[in-house]
């Protein structure tokens, strides 16, 4: 594994970290918590999790897989989504219905599309001060490494209430940093300038680096660190369609590939492809043993106006 500094934190993060949106409601538990064991014997650790990833399952599962382990590891979560009252009750009665959801598939799609449709947004400072401590619950920890607000609109960038009150909890020491977390750059870009602020996490890869790599620039100027989700561009089934051609290699995988051009982004610290199983895990960390894109594949790619499908 290699390392990096995480901007100005004084953490160091394994430049591969995981992402973990799927890990609170994959229908195998058990992959899922030896994928988890498996990337932290390989070098892994950085984690990035939220309150909303499962309804709270997914810090949950992190919390007992790495009981014991927390020193080792860096722990991102996320608030700023809070569900409705029937989100909470499907969550209420998700241990009781999980062996029918498992197996129907349709009957499992649904129930995501109700729960997704429940969330709704909330940065007021009190309702985060809650959220952070159910986080600090559900992941047995005392502390928090790195808290990212979720999504927020750009208003929220003026808000100095939300700041204050992260500043406070850094100084009980229920967070270590705190940062704030969005689909696409430009977004992130609003809070560039925001005082107090440890990281900005977004979207890179080969269908947007351009206008990432000019926000990493400027993330990376102010000595911020740039958490990449979405390296991999949305799957394989994405990449195939959109460039299969300069990504094709018979030394690495497409993903392989991507994860790759995106770890060579000025400015990323470190980049978090969703891995659910094992065989994720492996191709991922493959990129690193894999022979590096050629000077010559990295002008291909920067050349090329590459466009997602559809």
């Amino acid at each position: 594994m290699n390392y990096r500094s995480l901007g100005a934190t004084g953490l160091t993060t394994s430049e591969i970290g995981f992402g973990c949106a799927r890990t609170g409601s994959s229908s195998n538990r058990r992959e899922t918590v030896h994928t988890l064991e498996q990337a932290f014997d390989s070098g892994i650790t950085f984690y990035d999790t939220a309150d909303s990833y499962g309804l709270g399952h997914s810090e949950e599962l992190l919390g007992r897989v790495f009981r014991g382990k927390r020193s080792a590891i860096i722990i991102a979560t996320k608030a700023g989504y809070r569900v409705a009252q029937v989100g909470s009750l499907l969550s209420t009665l998700k241990p009781l219905v999980r062996p029918a959801l498992q197996a129907v598939p349709w009957l499992r799609k649904s129930a995501l599309k109700v729960r997704s449709s429940q969330l709704h947004q909330d940065f007021s400072p009190g309702y985060l001060r809650a959220a952070v401590d159910r986080s600090l619950a559900r992941l047995r920890t005392d502390y928090i490494d790195l808290m990212q607000i979720h999504n927020p609109p750009a208003l929220v960038a003026r808000d100095s209430a939300v700041f204050e009150m992260l500043d406070s909890l850094r100084r009980q020491g229920k967070i270590r940093h705190y940062g704030v977390s969005f689909k696409e750059p430009e977004e992130a870009a609003e809070f560039l300038t925001v005082p107090g602020l440890a990281s900005l996490q977004f979207s890179v890869n080969i269908l947007n680096w351009q206008r990432a790599a000019i926000v990493a620039e400027q993330a990376q100027s102010r000595n911020l660190a740039v958490i990449a989700n979405q390296p991999l561009a949305g799957g394989p089934d994405i990449l195939a369609k959109a460039a299969a051609d300069m990504l094709a290699s018979g030394c690495r995988t497409m993903a392989q590939s991507a994860l790759q051009f995106t770890l060579q982004v000025p400015g990323v610290s470190v980049a978090i492809p969703g891995m659910t199983n094992r065989n994720h895990l492996v191709e991922n960390l493959g990129a690193l043993t894999a022979p590096r894109l050629s000077p010559q594949e990295l002008a291909a790619i920067r050349g090329s106006e590459i466009r997602a499908a559809g």
